[in-house]
């Protein structure tokens, strides 16, 4: 104690009384997923770190993609410690949030944003592949919905994005419904078939998606119209940021 206290004000906080955090790592080859508290989500979000450096935070209570990042994956401490009802600090950088409601609506009859969970949506769980990474499931109406996320290297540019699959099936009647890809203050369309959005995300759509920008309130939406008429329909979109 003596020693410590020679050092005046230049002593540092002695080990111990600072809380270190809690880094959970995706294994060499193998995602890693945390079912917690997370921030602007709330209690049912689902954090997934993937081995190639890219990371996801899924709502399954309005069913969207809520927020991605790179670098490092989660600090849980906050939620482990004590009680468990602190909420998860994503560990990473390049942090970029989308907007509440789910990715998935009807056309005709959109549910009215709130902090609740939409009335026609139900949450059916996740399949995870031979890597770990999940596919989320949840019925819109009588349609299922399955959302898939990849990290892999873009053959184009050759670096390291996210690629996310949906693929919608009627079971009964034929739905009109809209998918929403992502959306920022301001988004434009490129020569490549990309979407800039606002300055550090462009997301790729397939290049059979009938893709195109909407205005929403202050914001753009980057939204891709599914009729499901002809049956099941497929929209993959890379995400690079």
């Amino acid at each position: 104690i003596w020693e410590y206290l020679l050092d005046g004000r230049q002593a540092r906080t002695p080990r111990g009384l600072r809380i270190e955090p809690i880094e959970l790592l995706a294994e060499k080859d193998r995602a890693v997923m945390l079912r917690r508290n997370y921030r602007e989500i709330g209690k049912r979000g689902i954090g997934v770190g993937y081995p190639l450096g890219v990371n996801l935070a899924y709502d399954a209570e309005q069913l969207r993609l809520a927020m991605i990042w790179k670098g490092k994956f989660a600090d849980p401490g906050a939620a482990w410690r004590g009680q468990g009802s602190g909420a998860v600090r994503p560990l990473g950088t390049d942090v970029i949030r989308f907007r509440r409601g789910p990715d998935v609506d009807d056309q005709e009859s959109p549910w009215v944003v709130d902090e609740g969970r939409p009335p026609d949506h139900q949450f059916t769980g996740y399949q995870l592949d031979d890597r770990g990474r999940p596919t989320f499931s949840y019925r819109v109406g009588d349609a299922e919905v399955r959302d898939g996320f990849e990290d892999i290297h873009d053959d184009q540019t050759d670096q390291v994005v996210l690629k996310r699959t949906i693929t919608v099936t009627p079971t009964q009647s034929s739905l009109s419904l809209l998918l929403r890809l992502a959306d920022g203050k301001k988004i434009v369309r490129l020569d490549d078939g990309a979407f800039q959005i606002d300055e550090s995300l462009r997301v790729r759509p397939s290049g059979s998606s009938q893709a195109t920008v909407r205005s929403s309130g202050d914001r753009q939406e980057l939204i891709v119209p599914i009729d499901l008429a002809d049956g099941r329909i497929q929209v993959a979109a890379l995400y690079r940021w």
